[in-house]
């Protein structure tokens, strides 16, 4: 099973960079995060003219390419956040929720419950002058995701966490060191979701390689990868440790420029 996780910045502006077309195909199931849309506006950017029926009431009436299944959790504040899940697959249930997680109505995350395991998609809010709520944030989500494990099933993590974890996760650690996504606090709580349990897929198959996922958009606007001098790695796809041996390969999509974030990818063996 291929997942892949991308911070699309704007589903809308992602479209008129051709996402759709990548979205179609991406993967057997696509989270999205910072999707800054209302379903409707979402189902109009995402579906052919001919195919518009009017704005359904419930989640995942609507299909994008191969995948006849997609959900919509949108914030209610007009262009902010929210996040999307594309699936081939019917999952048991979808929930808007995750046990003791705040800030629902700025639509950050969605659960899909598969029958192997848990795809949970969030959107970490940035920090800045919401520093200790984004912390609490954090802490809340690894909460939630482990009692979701408590019911048996183990979980995958897609989120874009607006923290690079390590020095091989940014350009320039140090000068970075007390700036929003690479702060001590930020980064004990990542070492945390390690501690209890879980795999960051793509540092567990490239242990030594520095990587970013967040480029500026000069880059992608043919400069090349790596032309602003401050990048990051913020976004991630984690597993249960129960899935190690099921994870066959993890990447960054460097070749796919319709954000200022890179898609990365998982597969797994179900």
């Amino acid at each position: 099973m291929r997942i892949v996780s991308f911070n699309v910045n704007g589903i809308r502006a992602a479209e008129k960079r051709g996402v759709v077309s990548f979205l179609r195909e991406a993967g057997d199931i696509v989270c999205l995060q910072e999707i800054k849309a209302s379903e409707a506006q979402f189902r109009e950017v995402t579906q052919p003219p001919s195919a518009l029926p009017p704005p359904p009431r419930l989640m995942g009436e609507l299909s994008i390419g191969s995948h006849p299944y997609v959900y919509i959790n949108p914030a209610e504040k007009a262009g902010y956040s929210g996040t999307a899940i594309l699936s081939k697959y019917e999952p048991i249930s979808v929930s808007c929720e995750l046990p003791g997680l705040s800030l629902a109505n700025e639509g950050r995350v969605i659960v899909l419950e598969l029958p192997k395991f848990y795809v949970v998609n969030c959107y970490v809010p940035h920090g800045g002058t919401r520093l200790e709520i984004k912390l609490e944030y954090m802490e809340q989500l690894l909460a939630g995701l482990r009692q979701l494990e408590k019911g048996g099933k183990p979980v995958v993590l897609c989120s874009d966490m607006n923290v690079a974890h390590t020095e091989l996760d940014l350009s320039h650690p140090k000068a970075c060191s007390k700036i929003t996504g690479y702060l001590p606090e930020e980064r004990a709580v990542m070492d945390r979701f390690m501690e209890l349990g879980f795999i960051d897929s793509y540092r567990a198959l490239n242990p030594d390689k520095q990587a970013y996922t967040w480029d500026s958009y000069r880059s992608k606007a043919g400069q090349g990868y790596g032309y602003t001098s401050w990048n990051y790695r913020f976004d991630y796809i984690l597993a249960s440790e129960t899935l190690r041996k099921s994870i066959k390969s993890a990447d960054i999509l460097y070749d796919r420029f319709y954000s200022d974030h890179y898609p990365v990818m998982l597969e797994i063996e179900v």
